[in-house]
């Protein structure tokens, strides 16, 4: 289970209506990380929501936790900018948030917000939400989404320098609108620095702040951001069953020892790929991925496919081009042994018959080293093809 959120960072939807609790900005980043172009309605299993810790599946009350986050992300409002032909205005990221399938919620999403969260264009940032989910605070998940566009290609980011101002961070962050927090001391004190304390400890970049001052007033604070070299990156879990009797045994095999039991995953891999595809994938992390320190070797998997299936189909790509260059040569040299032999059939045709006549045309040095009894079939062929017969 991987789950990438993809968003634009010239504009990286840093005006909100309010904050949105700790399982809300996880929701936020996991339909991000769903949505397609044009908008319209995705699907988020219950099972991912279970991973994310938004609901608890076992629990007798997992409708009404889905409700509750349900009706935060249906108030939850997205500022869109005036920009691409439209008036600046606010939108909803959930047009419709239905909770009470028993596999799945479904979710509309606004189209006109659509092109904002896919990935369209070079300019977009992707962020894993296994991290964001990683992050111990609301303010520190949407300080981290914020930050990542700076931390990718930041000459291409509308933020290159890593400066925003105090309200682009009350806006990113969803506290516009907190009284307590409009002066910058304990907007500061509640919020930026206990985040940024958070994202240095446990999430993949190093973050460090300079204040912008304009006289006493603090305008905006510079963010340098930098990617941490030693983080681990965030794997998922698995609880799933063993590897029903649907997969081979030499599939079941190779995926027991990785500890990856995820079958609905595997067939899947095998209806868009094949199984020889699989078994190629799970060679190719061995031999790339794997070492002794990984604790967590399925969901490393996990996280890796994609790349390493690219790989593979690649290789596979390749092969099969190289067959069938093989056999196209192979075909080629079939065609001149065939001619040659239709030629060589043509001339003993011709051949038959005259051969003391072709012998007697050579002349008296050819003779006197071979005589006619010694001429072979071969000898016979150059002759006649000399004398242009």
């Amino acid at each position: 289970m991987i789950n990438r959120a993809v968003y634009r960072n010239d504009y990286p939807l840093i005006s909100r209506a309010k904050a949105l609790s700790s399982k809300g900005a996880i929701t936020e980043a996991l339909i991000i990380s769903k949505v397609k172009d044009g908008g319209g309605e995705i699907s988020i299993t219950r099972e991912e929501l279970n991973h994310y810790g938004i609901c608890d599946i076992t629990s007798k009350n997992v409708v009404r936790e889905l409700e509750t986050v349900a009706n935060e992300l249906m108030s939850y409002r997205i500022k869109l900018p005036y920009k691409e032909g439209y008036k600046a205005r606010w939108v909803n990221l959930a047009n419709d948030f239905y909770v009470y399938n028993s596999d799945a919620v479904t979710i509309d999403i606004h189209k006109d917000l659509a092109p904002y969260l896919v990935d369209l264009r070079e300019c977009f940032t992707a962020v894993e939400v296994a991290e964001v989910a990683s992050l111990s605070s609301k303010h520190s998940k949407k300080l981290y989404m914020l930050l990542k566009t700076i931390e990718v290609k930041p000459e291409k980011n509308f933020h290159p320098s890593g400066r925003f101002t105090i309200d682009e961070l009350k806006g990113a962050l969803g506290v516009t609108e907190e009284k307590s927090y409009k002066d910058f001391k304990q907007f500061n004190a509640k919020v930026i620095k206990p985040a940024v304390k958070d994202l240095n400890k446990l999430s993949d970049i190093t973050v460090t702040m300079q204040p912008e001052k304009k006289g006493r007033l603090v305008i905006a604070i510079k963010f340098t951001v930098n990617r941490r070299s030693s983080h681990q990156q965030k794997l998922p879990s698995f609880s799933f069953p063993e590897p029903k009797e649907q997969l081979s045994s030499s599939l079941k095999k190779l995926a027991s020892k990785y500890n990856f039991h995820d079958t609905e995953f595997l067939l899947l891999a095998i209806e868009q790929h094949g199984e020889k595809a699989l078994k190629l994938a799970f060679q190719t992390f061995e031999n790339k991925y794997m070492n002794p320190n990984i604790k967590n070797p399925a969901g490393l998997f996990s996280c890796k496919f994609p790349v390493i299936m690219s790989e593979v189909l690649a290789e596979q790509a390749a092969e099969v081009e190289r067959k069938t260059l093989q056999k196209s040569i192979k075909a080629e040299q079939a065609k001149k042994e065939q001619a040659a032999e239709v030629e060589r059939l043509e001339l003993l045709a011709k051949i038959k018959g005259n051969e003391r006549a072709l012998y007697e045309k050579q002349d008296d040095s050819f003779k006197s080293l071979i005589s006619f009894e010694d001429c072979n079939e071969q000898m016979f062929i150059d002759m006649i093809g000399g004398s242009n017969e």
